[in-house]
Protein backbone atom coordinates (compact mmCIF):
# COMPACT_ATOMS: atom_id res chain seq x y z
CA UNK A 1 0.00 0.00 0.00
CA UNK A 2 1.31 3.46 -0.92
CA UNK A 3 2.06 5.92 1.87
CA UNK A 4 2.63 9.66 1.60
CA UNK A 5 5.07 11.75 3.64
CA UNK A 6 3.90 14.95 5.28
CA UNK A 7 6.94 17.20 4.78
CA UNK A 8 7.85 20.45 3.07
CA UNK A 9 9.76 18.75 0.24
CA UNK A 10 8.55 18.54 -3.37
CA UNK A 11 5.37 16.51 -3.84
CA UNK A 12 6.15 13.15 -5.41
CA UNK A 13 4.85 11.74 -8.63
CA UNK A 14 3.56 8.23 -7.96
CA UNK A 15 4.33 5.69 -10.71
CA UNK A 16 3.49 2.02 -10.82
CA UNK A 17 6.62 0.14 -11.86
CA UNK A 18 6.27 -3.43 -13.12
CA UNK A 19 8.97 -5.49 -11.43
CA UNK A 20 9.80 -9.16 -10.92
CA UNK A 21 8.06 -8.85 -7.53
CA UNK A 22 4.90 -7.42 -9.09
CA UNK A 23 3.72 -3.80 -9.52
CA UNK A 24 5.28 -1.37 -7.02
CA UNK A 25 3.94 2.13 -6.45
CA UNK A 26 7.05 4.29 -6.54
CA UNK A 27 7.72 7.89 -5.53
CA UNK A 28 9.61 10.06 -8.02
CA UNK A 29 10.60 13.73 -7.65
CA UNK A 30 11.38 15.81 -10.75
CA UNK A 31 12.70 19.15 -11.93
CA UNK A 32 12.51 20.15 -15.59
CA UNK A 33 15.37 20.89 -17.94
CA UNK A 34 16.37 20.69 -21.62
CA UNK A 35 15.08 17.51 -23.23
CA UNK A 36 18.06 17.20 -25.59
CA UNK A 37 20.46 16.47 -22.70
CA UNK A 38 20.59 13.15 -20.84
CA UNK A 39 18.61 13.54 -17.62
CA UNK A 40 20.08 13.06 -14.16
CA UNK A 41 18.97 10.17 -11.97
CA UNK A 42 19.62 10.65 -8.25
CA UNK A 43 19.71 7.74 -5.80
CA UNK A 44 19.87 8.26 -2.04
CA UNK A 45 21.55 6.18 0.64
CA UNK A 46 20.30 3.50 3.02
CA UNK A 47 17.52 4.75 5.29
CA UNK A 48 17.34 8.12 3.52
CA UNK A 49 14.97 9.28 0.79
CA UNK A 50 15.00 11.82 -2.02
CA UNK A 51 14.73 14.76 0.40
CA UNK A 52 18.51 14.43 0.72
CA UNK A 53 18.88 15.89 -2.81
CA UNK A 54 16.95 19.13 -2.15
CA UNK A 55 20.08 21.35 -2.49
CA UNK A 56 21.12 19.60 -5.69
CA UNK A 57 17.61 20.08 -7.10
CA UNK A 58 17.87 23.82 -6.50
CA UNK A 59 21.14 23.96 -8.44
CA UNK A 60 19.79 21.89 -11.34
CA UNK A 61 16.43 23.60 -11.85
CA UNK A 62 16.25 24.80 -15.43
CA UNK A 63 19.66 23.33 -16.33
CA UNK A 64 18.94 19.63 -16.60
CA UNK A 65 15.98 17.39 -16.12
CA UNK A 66 16.56 15.62 -12.81
CA UNK A 67 14.70 12.61 -11.44
CA UNK A 68 15.15 11.41 -7.87
CA UNK A 69 13.74 7.98 -7.06
CA UNK A 70 12.81 6.75 -3.59
CA UNK A 71 14.31 3.26 -3.53
CA UNK A 72 12.03 0.31 -2.87
CA UNK A 73 11.20 0.24 0.83
CA UNK A 74 12.36 3.84 1.32
CA UNK A 75 10.61 7.20 1.40
CA UNK A 76 7.16 7.07 -0.14
CA UNK A 77 7.83 4.00 -2.30
CA UNK A 78 6.17 0.76 -1.29
CA UNK A 79 7.97 -1.90 0.76
CA UNK A 80 6.47 -5.18 -0.46
CA UNK A 81 6.89 -8.26 1.69
CA UNK A 82 9.09 -10.91 0.11
CA UNK A 83 10.71 -8.54 -2.40
CA UNK A 84 14.42 -8.67 -3.18
CA UNK A 85 16.10 -5.89 -1.17
CA UNK A 86 19.59 -6.81 -2.34
CA UNK A 87 21.45 -4.21 -4.45
CA UNK A 88 20.37 -5.92 -7.67
CA UNK A 89 16.77 -6.10 -6.49
CA UNK A 90 16.80 -2.38 -5.64
CA UNK A 91 18.50 -1.53 -8.94
CA UNK A 92 15.99 -3.55 -10.95
CA UNK A 93 13.23 -1.55 -9.28
CA UNK A 94 14.95 1.73 -10.29
CA UNK A 95 15.35 0.44 -13.85
CA UNK A 96 11.64 -0.40 -13.94
CA UNK A 97 10.78 3.13 -12.80
CA UNK A 98 13.01 4.65 -15.48
CA UNK A 99 11.49 2.38 -18.13
CA UNK A 100 8.06 3.65 -17.09
CA UNK A 101 9.39 7.20 -17.62
CA UNK A 102 10.99 6.30 -20.99
CA UNK A 103 14.48 7.17 -19.69
CA UNK A 104 17.01 4.96 -21.46
CA UNK A 105 20.26 6.82 -20.75
CA UNK A 106 21.14 9.20 -17.94
CA UNK A 107 23.80 10.69 -15.71
CA UNK A 108 23.64 8.52 -12.59
CA UNK A 109 24.27 10.23 -9.25
CA UNK A 110 24.32 8.21 -6.04
CA UNK A 111 25.29 8.52 -2.40
CA UNK A 112 26.26 5.54 -0.23
CA UNK A 113 23.89 2.67 -1.14
CA UNK A 114 22.64 4.74 -4.08
CA UNK A 115 26.22 5.20 -5.22
CA UNK A 116 26.70 1.45 -5.13
CA UNK A 117 23.62 1.02 -7.34
CA UNK A 118 24.91 3.64 -9.80
CA UNK A 119 28.26 1.85 -9.88
CA UNK A 120 26.55 -1.49 -10.53
CA UNK A 121 24.57 0.06 -13.39
CA UNK A 122 27.78 1.42 -14.94
CA UNK A 123 29.40 -2.02 -14.73
CA UNK A 124 26.48 -4.09 -16.01
CA UNK A 125 24.65 -1.68 -18.35
CA UNK A 126 27.25 0.85 -19.53
CA UNK A 127 25.07 1.91 -22.45
CA UNK A 128 22.60 3.40 -19.93
CA UNK A 129 25.18 5.62 -18.21
CA UNK A 130 26.15 8.94 -19.82
CA UNK A 131 28.05 10.01 -16.70
CA UNK A 132 28.62 8.82 -13.16
CA UNK A 133 28.74 10.81 -9.91
CA UNK A 134 29.70 8.79 -6.84
CA UNK A 135 29.32 10.40 -3.43
CA UNK A 136 30.96 8.04 -0.91
CA UNK A 137 29.45 4.96 -2.60
CA UNK A 138 29.02 1.51 -1.09
CA UNK A 139 31.21 -0.36 -3.53
CA UNK A 140 34.59 -1.80 -2.65
CA UNK A 141 34.92 -4.37 0.15
CA UNK A 142 35.44 -2.70 3.51
CA UNK A 143 34.97 -3.28 7.20
CA UNK A 144 31.22 -3.52 7.72
CA UNK A 145 29.90 -0.77 10.02
CA UNK A 146 28.79 -2.16 13.36
CA UNK A 147 25.09 -1.46 12.86
CA UNK A 148 25.01 -3.18 9.47
CA UNK A 149 26.90 -6.17 10.85
CA UNK A 150 24.14 -6.54 13.45
CA UNK A 151 21.49 -6.58 10.71
CA UNK A 152 23.13 -9.64 9.15
CA UNK A 153 22.25 -11.79 12.14
CA UNK A 154 19.38 -14.21 11.38
CA UNK A 155 16.06 -12.58 12.20
CA UNK A 156 17.62 -9.21 13.12
CA UNK A 157 15.65 -7.07 10.59
CA UNK A 158 12.37 -8.56 11.79
CA UNK A 159 13.25 -8.01 15.47
CA UNK A 160 14.62 -4.49 15.02
CA UNK A 161 11.68 -3.22 13.02
CA UNK A 162 9.74 -3.12 16.30
CA UNK A 163 12.22 -0.60 17.76
CA UNK A 164 11.40 3.14 17.41
CA UNK A 165 13.06 4.22 14.16
CA UNK A 166 13.38 7.86 15.22
CA UNK A 167 15.73 7.08 18.12
CA UNK A 168 17.99 4.84 16.02
CA UNK A 169 18.14 7.24 13.06
CA UNK A 170 18.96 10.26 15.23
CA UNK A 171 21.83 8.31 16.82
CA UNK A 172 23.22 7.15 13.46
CA UNK A 173 22.98 10.62 11.89
CA UNK A 174 24.81 12.28 14.76
CA UNK A 175 27.44 9.62 15.49
CA UNK A 176 28.24 8.25 12.03
CA UNK A 177 26.75 10.14 9.09
CA UNK A 178 27.33 13.85 9.77
CA UNK A 179 30.71 15.27 10.69
CA UNK A 180 29.09 18.32 12.28
CA UNK A 181 26.17 17.26 14.51
CA UNK A 182 25.19 20.93 14.90
CA UNK A 183 23.73 20.66 11.39
CA UNK A 184 21.14 18.19 12.69
CA UNK A 185 18.35 20.66 13.28
CA UNK A 186 15.01 19.28 14.53
CA UNK A 187 13.52 20.00 11.09
CA UNK A 188 16.22 18.04 9.24
CA UNK A 189 15.95 15.08 11.61
CA UNK A 190 12.18 15.10 11.25
CA UNK A 191 12.43 15.04 7.45
CA UNK A 192 14.85 12.13 7.51
CA UNK A 193 12.81 10.09 9.96
CA UNK A 194 9.29 10.89 8.72
CA UNK A 195 9.06 7.94 6.26
CA UNK A 196 10.38 5.51 8.87
CA UNK A 197 7.38 6.03 11.12
CA UNK A 198 5.68 3.75 8.60
CA UNK A 199 6.52 0.28 9.91
CA UNK A 200 6.60 -1.32 6.45
CA UNK A 201 9.15 1.27 5.27
CA UNK A 202 11.28 0.72 8.38
CA UNK A 203 11.23 -3.02 7.71
CA UNK A 204 12.25 -2.45 4.09
CA UNK A 205 15.21 -0.29 5.15
CA UNK A 206 16.38 -2.95 7.59
CA UNK A 207 16.07 -5.65 4.93
CA UNK A 208 18.14 -3.54 2.51
CA UNK A 209 20.73 -2.88 5.21
CA UNK A 210 21.11 -6.59 5.89
CA UNK A 211 21.98 -7.18 2.20
CA UNK A 212 23.78 -3.96 1.30
CA UNK A 213 26.75 -5.75 -0.35
CA UNK A 214 26.08 -8.08 -3.30
CA UNK A 215 26.99 -11.75 -2.94
CA UNK A 216 29.29 -11.45 -5.97
CA UNK A 217 30.97 -8.23 -4.81
CA UNK A 218 34.47 -9.36 -5.79
CA UNK A 219 33.35 -10.06 -9.37
CA UNK A 220 31.73 -6.62 -9.60
CA UNK A 221 34.81 -4.89 -8.20
CA UNK A 222 37.00 -6.67 -10.76
CA UNK A 223 34.98 -4.92 -13.49
CA UNK A 224 35.27 -1.38 -12.11
CA UNK A 225 38.30 -0.66 -14.36
CA UNK A 226 36.07 -1.34 -17.39
CA UNK A 227 33.93 1.72 -16.63
CA UNK A 228 34.34 4.20 -19.47
CA UNK A 229 31.78 6.80 -18.43
CA UNK A 230 33.10 10.19 -17.27
CA UNK A 231 33.07 9.96 -13.48
CA UNK A 232 33.10 12.44 -10.60
CA UNK A 233 34.02 11.06 -7.17
CA UNK A 234 33.09 13.19 -4.14
CA UNK A 235 34.12 12.20 -0.61
CA UNK A 236 34.32 13.65 2.89
CA UNK A 237 37.74 13.49 4.51
CA UNK A 238 36.08 12.63 7.84
CA UNK A 239 33.71 9.94 6.51
CA UNK A 240 33.21 7.35 9.28
CA UNK A 241 31.18 4.90 7.16
CA UNK A 242 33.05 4.53 3.86
CA UNK A 243 36.83 4.96 4.29
CA UNK A 244 38.13 8.06 2.43
CA UNK A 245 41.09 6.03 1.13
CA UNK A 246 38.66 4.24 -1.18
CA UNK A 247 38.08 7.50 -3.07
CA UNK A 248 41.61 7.35 -4.43
CA UNK A 249 41.15 3.74 -5.47
CA UNK A 250 38.13 4.67 -7.58
CA UNK A 251 40.14 7.36 -9.33
CA UNK A 252 43.02 4.97 -9.98
CA UNK A 253 40.75 2.32 -11.47
CA UNK A 254 38.25 4.44 -13.43
CA UNK A 255 40.16 6.02 -16.31
CA UNK A 256 37.96 9.07 -16.93
CA UNK A 257 37.53 10.11 -13.31
CA UNK A 258 38.18 13.13 -11.14
CA UNK A 259 38.13 13.51 -7.36
CA UNK A 260 36.80 16.15 -4.99
CA UNK A 261 37.75 15.64 -1.33
CA UNK A 262 35.99 17.86 1.20
CA UNK A 263 37.47 18.71 4.62
CA UNK A 264 35.47 18.45 7.83
CA UNK A 265 32.88 16.41 5.97
CA UNK A 266 31.24 13.09 6.76
CA UNK A 267 29.22 10.61 4.72
CA UNK A 268 26.79 13.03 3.03
CA UNK A 269 28.85 15.70 1.22
CA UNK A 270 25.76 17.10 -0.52
CA UNK A 271 24.27 17.86 2.91
CA UNK A 272 27.33 19.25 4.69
CA UNK A 273 28.97 21.13 1.78
CA UNK A 274 26.06 21.77 -0.64
CA UNK A 275 27.60 24.79 -2.41
CA UNK A 276 30.87 22.97 -3.07
CA UNK A 277 29.08 19.84 -4.32
CA UNK A 278 26.81 21.92 -6.55
CA UNK A 279 29.85 23.72 -8.02
CA UNK A 280 31.67 20.44 -8.69
CA UNK A 281 28.54 18.85 -10.17
CA UNK A 282 27.85 21.85 -12.40
CA UNK A 283 31.42 21.86 -13.74
CA UNK A 284 31.24 18.10 -14.32
CA UNK A 285 27.94 18.36 -16.21
CA UNK A 286 29.33 21.20 -18.34
CA UNK A 287 32.26 18.96 -19.31
CA UNK A 288 30.09 16.13 -20.59
CA UNK A 289 29.60 15.75 -24.33
CA UNK A 290 26.07 16.52 -25.47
Amino acid sequence: MRHDIETAFLPPRHLVADTAFGPITSAVYEVDGPNELPPIVLLHGLGAWSYTWRHVFTALTGRRRAVAVDLMGHGATEAPLGADYSPRGLLHHVEAVLAEMAIERAVWVGNSLGGGLALLEAVERPEAVAGLVLLAPAGYPQKIPRGLALLRWPGAPWALHWFPARLIVRRILSRAVFYNPAMLTPDLVEHYTAPLTNRACWRGVLEAGARIWPDDLEAIVARVPTIDAPTLVVWGEADRITPPALAHRYCREIARSQLVMLPRCGHVPHEEWPAEVEEALSAFLDSLPE
